[in-house]
């Protein structure tokens, strides 16, 4: 699986609903970001995707 595949997850399953009682920061309200990781271990190598929700 790709990052890319894993911040496509995470925006389809609205994980960013769960956290929204939490997003308010000092300034206002803050913006979730959708993180996605992907290590492949046959080649030893990651894939990195950090967006904005």
């Amino acid at each position: 699986m790709a990052a890319s595949e894993v911040a496509a997850q995470i925006r389809e399953r609205d994980c960013a609903a769960i956290f929204a009682d939490a997003l308010l920061g000092e300034g206002g309200a803050v913006r979730p970001l959708a993180v996605g990781i992907a290590w492949d271990p046959k080649t030893k190598t990651h894939d990195c995707l950090v967006e904005e929700l």
